[in-house]
């Protein structure tokens, strides 16, 4: 019986040693007054930034894929054949005006943002303490007056959830606000893709809301058929306690269902139940702390940004920029550094399976890149683009990166890495 017990106590402490301490989340005693400096949660699908913007609080809604994928690059016009003779040509100018010009001149293909919720920052009251509890993947909002707002994404549903407690919680609800695709009377047609160009042009009619007494629909078309839907619930439970959720599906519509106390539970116990294993597969011990907090940090947004089955990881990954614009570089694969370090966390921390997502989605557009290499370089093969759409489409854009012949080398690396 002794050494039954010595196993299981052996057991917990294998399972329990790799979670962070309370010393490596991050710490703050005011909400960030940037979307790039928020509060970031997510779970490889679902996104959220949280921040102050104006006089809310706002939780900034992402799902990864939500696109745009028109075409605006011909790569089917011209090969690496008709590019070596433009350069002997002395006319490279028609390379950038075919290659490099349709990804600054237009607007798509595009990662989406999905849209905005927010409480009136009044109403709460002044910020004590902003923390990120790295354990358990939430961010715990306190205030002067005692109440508190704890939101996370659930580690592998749909779902985002909040929960406020403290007093007059009928006073603190939550409203979404759609991004503006029509009439933005701060349109700018000379932003650059870094800085993010205006969203109204991609052509869009505005969106609409359904608003009742706990929930709100924000159904938002896109192009041709396609459209997404963002649902916004929330369920009294006591003078003291409200909780809700939010979630956004693409091209079907939503449902709004009730939420109870006890679903509530079961799904905050089984997020944390993911999250505990997560942690568990690895843990640094070094006498740097900052050095050491670094590492959480970095384990946890892996977490928040990777998971197997999900797409895999872009420029800005789950969290597209809430700035009224498109993200900074539409918010695509970078198939350099951008996507490879990404990932490089997943392999010496012990995390093949939240990896598995840049390969298997590389394996799922395979036939694509198989076409582009014969097409382009006119060889049998497999190359990568630089630069690609979610669905795998070439977008150009300096093409001496965007179509180089050295992408399809790098990313093969991670499949080696997953043997």
């Amino acid at each position: 019986m002794k050494y039954l017990y010595l196993i299981l106590c052996c057991s917990f402490t294998l399972f329990s040693f790799g979670q962070p301490t309370p010393d490596n989340n991050l710490h703050f005693d005011q909400l960030a007054s940037r979307w790039d400096e928020a509060i970031p949660l997510g779970n490889g699908q679902l996104g959220a930034l949280i921040w102050k913007k104006d006089n809310t609080i706002r939780f900034s809604l992402d799902r990864a894929d939500l696109w745009d994928e028109r075409k605006a690059f011909a790569i089917e016009n011209h090969n690496f054949n008709w590019v070596q003779q433009q350069i002997k040509n002395n006319s490279y100018g028609s390379v950038q005006q075919w290659g490099d010009a349709p990804y600054d001149r237009s607007p798509y293909p595009t990662k989406l943002p999905a849209a905005s919720l927010f409480f009136d920052f009044a109403k709460f009251g002044t910020v004590v303490s902003n923390v990120l509890d790295l354990e358990q993947a939430t961010n715990i909002l306190r205030f002067k007056d005692g109440r508190i707002l704890k939101t996370f994404i659930h580690a592998y549903k749909p779902f985002g959830y909040f929960e406020i407690t403290g007093n007059n919680v009928s006073d603190l609800l939550p409203q979404l606000i759609p991004h503006q695709y029509e009439n933005n009377t701060n349109k700018d047609e000379n932003k650059s893709v870094v800085e993010g160009q205006d969203l109204a042009r991609l052509g869009y009619k505005q969106g609409n809301i359904i608003r009742t007494s706990n929930y709100e629909v924000l159904h938002q078309n896109t192009y041709d058929d396609h459209f997404f839907e963002v649902v916004l619930r929330w369920e009294k439970i006591s003078a003291k306690k409200l909780i809700g959720y939010w979630t956004i599906v693409n091209d079907q519509k939503a449902t709004p269902s009730a939420l109870s106390l006890k679903k509530y539970t079961e799904e905050k116990a089984s997020h944390l139940h993911w999250w505990s294993n997560y942690w568990s597969k690895s843990s640094i011990t070094i006498p740097d702390k900052n050095l050491e907090k670094q590492y959480y940090l970095d384990m946890y947004k892996l977490g928040a940004v990777a998971r197997e089955g999900a797409p895999a990881i872009t420029l800005q990954a789950v969290w597209t920029a809430d700035n009224g614009g498109l993200p900074p570089w539409k918010g695509d694969f970078h198939n350099d550094l951008n996507t490879q370090l990404s990932y490089w966390p997943a392999y010496s921390g012990n995390r093949l399976a939240e990896a598995k997502s840049y390969t298997d989605w590389l394996w799922k557009i395979r036939k694509k890149n198989k076409n582009f290499t014969k097409q382009y370089f006119g060889v049998d093969g497999l190359n990568v683009p630089g630069v690609l759409t979610l669905n795998g489409d070439p977008m150009g854009g300096w093409i001496q990166y965007s179509l180089s012949p050295t992408i399809g080398a790098w990313a093969a690396q991670h499949f080696y890495w997953q043997l």
